[in-house]
């Protein structure tokens, strides 16, 4: 009896004490629930102080009284936390205890439905009251979710309808992406390796980034997206490091399309070092997220680069606009701006819920900045292609010109030998000196020589230069075609021949000698006429008996004066070793191509003797050697005396 006694003592002590406690917590009745449909969690009134929650974790209690009369099952949202744990126990015997753990640490061991609409079911007992308790945290560089709800049967599978939906909605963009950008991967791969173009092969890779970016997006029905959905957020983290890795390629790639290396240094180096951050912003990501996923650090790197990425792309823009001409630039700002629209700008209207209740809610961040890179790769394959067109019609018509010099060099070697029975008059005599005097600048051994020096280049690979090479070669000959039946060309042209032709000797002899050609500013250029490849003779003269066997600087210069108004004096001068040691020279290299400038001098001045019969004007040419005091030979000066044709 004392016992008893006892025992109803120590049950009335307590009584106050644990109705007290029952009277903090607060209660939920079933019904409630049912007729809202919903219930949120995240309530102060729901919410346990921090002194008795967990570590950085959030609680919340309550008892759940189950009043409709029959068994219930209820469905808890956790909100995409990643550690959820929901414990229900029953008040008195004979009734289970609920315990489940769940979030994104735990995506390995659930259904892929709970990745559309986390929320797991929980079955109350009819009449029973149910002491309640959650437990949950987010990352710790991100702050937990406060979508937690309790939520019935039908709003559960109204909200999953919409979930499955919102997400089917996404993965048609997704595949529509990557199909699109995959078939540009291969298309321009292929043309990378047929051409060996580095602009192929760099919007190759960058196409390759952006497919493995859409792979990753559909992830619900990819091995690739399986392993990093299932690896808590992986999958958000590796687009990171795609997302940015491809924006570094992307400048590269527009650094090489535009030619900015070469015609703006200043804008390279800006844009360069843009390319360099991102990729090191990518890398420091994946790093930081593979060490330690929960570095506070990778929450304020993402908030920071989102901040600085917008001026950054101002300056780019800025370049692009203001600083870089080219002719392919459009493409290029209208592909960025498409990406900064749907990529940047849709992406933080669509954070910011502006397309709340629109059809634009239906997609995605990931699907806005897909849109964004597709049309983006559209604009950017449609100036790629144009690029293309032009590469492969330049390389026909270059083939072309170069069929054709190869034939007019046969016809011209044919009518070489036709006009030496043609000379009777002055007029015939003057026409046909012109031809064989403009024959004699590309003859076989200049030709063959030419020929030559552009196989060594392909040889060697060295493309760029063959190209060059080959386009001079082609240009001069067409210049030679077109003026060998006109008496005179205006002076300009005589000077663009000139420079072609000196030009090809510098690439032939590698820079060996450097040139300079002067007009006096008193004369026109297009209005002074006078005979064709004049100049051209001494000149060849000049490098390949005077400048050649010179050691150390070389230099030629070709200057043009009127000391009245109808005399053009002509000068060519250069430092080489004069004549006397280039007469030596000729003896010891009779095999060398340049034994036959001699021959194009001898024509210089049949020509120039015509010429005086013909009009009754004088043609001159006066050489002279340039000594010092020693009387060492410091290179030979050519005067030419032309009068101007009216």
């Amino acid at each position: 009896m004392r016992v008893y006694n006892t025992s109803i003592l120590f049950f009335l002590f307590l009584l106050p004490w644990s109705i007290r406690t029952q009277s903090a917590i607060p209660e939920i009745r079933t019904s409630e629930i049912f007729h809202a449909g919903e219930l949120h969690l995240f309530d102060e009134k729901y919410l346990t102080s921090p002194a008795d929650a967990l570590h950085d974790s959030i609680r919340i209690s309550f008892d759940l009284i189950n009043d409709t009369g029959s068994d219930t099952t209820l469905y808890y949202y956790e909100g995409g936390n990643e550690w959820f744990r929901f414990t229900a126990i029953p008040f008195g015997s004979g009734h289970d205890t609920f315990e489940k753990t769940s979030g994104r640490d735990f995506y390995g061991k659930i259904h892929y439905e709970s990745l559309y609409f986390p929320a797991h079911a929980i079955r109350f007992d009819s009449g029973t009251t149910y002491r309640c308790d959650i437990r949950y945290k987010g990352p710790s560089y991100r702050p937990a979710s406060k979508e937690v709800w309790l939520i019935t049967y039908d709003f559960y599978h109204r909200e999953l309808a919409k979930a499955v939906a919102f997400e089917e909605t996404n993965f048609i963009v997704g595949y529509i992406f990557l199909g699109s950008i995959a078939f540009g991967f291969f298309f321009f791969f292929f043309l990378y390796l047929k051409s060996r173009y580095t602009l192929f092969g760099l919007y190759s890779l960058f196409l390759f980034i952006q497919a493995l970016y859409g792979f990753i997006q559909i992830d619900v029905y990819t091995k690739l997206g399986h392993f990093l959905i299932y690896h808590a957020y992986w999958d958000e983290y590796f687009n990171e490091f795609l997302a940015f890795t491809g924006q570094a390629i992307y400048v590269q790639f527009i650094i090489y399309w535009l030619g900015i290396k070469a015609n703006h240094l200043k804008a390279y180096r800006i844009l360069n070092g843009i390319s360099i951050f991102f990729f090191l912003y990518a890398l420091s990501i994946f790093c930081f997220y593979t060490i330690d996923s929960h570095n506070v650090l990778i929450d304020s790197m993402m908030k920071g680069i989102r901040i600085g990425v917008f001026p950054l792309q101002m300056v780019v823009f800025y370049f692009l606009i203001f600083r870089i001409q080219s002719a392919v630039k459009s493409y290029v700002i209208t592909g960025s701006l498409l990406l900064v629209f749907f990529g940047v700008i849709m992406v933080y209207l669509n954070i910011r819920g502006v397309f709340n209740h629109t059809l634009f809610s239906q997609f995605d961040n990931g699907s806005w900045y897909m849109i964004g890179v597709l049309a983006e790769s559209i604009c950017f394959a449609l100036g790629l292609g144009l690029r293309y067109f032009q590469i492969n019609q330049e390389n026909i018509l270059l083939q072309k010109e170069n069929v054709k010099a190869l034939e007019d060099k046969l016809s011209i070697e044919k009518a070489s030998r036709e006009s030496e029975r043609l000379l009777a008059e002055v007029n015939q005599e003057l026409t046909n000196q012109q031809l064989t005097a403009l024959r004699a600048q590309m003859n076989p051994h200049f030709i063959f020589n030419a020929l030559n020096s552009i196989q060594k280049y392909i040889m060697t690979g060295n493309v760029d230069e063959a190209n060059s090479y080959l386009s001079k070669f082609s240009k001069l000959q067409r210049m030679i075609l077109s003026y060998c039946d006109e008496n005179f060309i205006t002076l300009d042209k005589e000077i663009n021949m000139l420079q072609l032709y000196l030009e090809l000797e510098q690439l032939r002899l590698t820079d060996d000698f450097t040139f300079s050609i002067g007009v006096d500013d008193d004369i026109d250029p297009e209005e002074i006429q006078i005979p064709p490849m004049m100049l051209q003779p001494f000149a060849e003269n000049a490098i390949w008996h005077g400048l050649v066997p010179k050691e150390g600087l070389k230099k030629l210069s070709i200057r043009f004066f009127m000391p009245t108004h109808d005399v053009l004096r002509c000068i060519v001068e250069d430092n080489g070793v004069g004549r006397a040691a280039a007469g030596k020279n000729k003896a010891e290299k009779l095999k060398d191509s340049t034994i036959n400038k001699s021959k194009g001098l001898s024509l210089v001045y049949n020509r120039l003797a015509i010429l005086e019969r013909k009009y009754g004007r004088e043609f001159s040419v006066a050489i002279r050697d340039k000594v010092d005091t020693n009387h060492i030979a410091l290179g030979t000066v050519v005067e030419l005396i032309i009068p101007v044709s009216d």
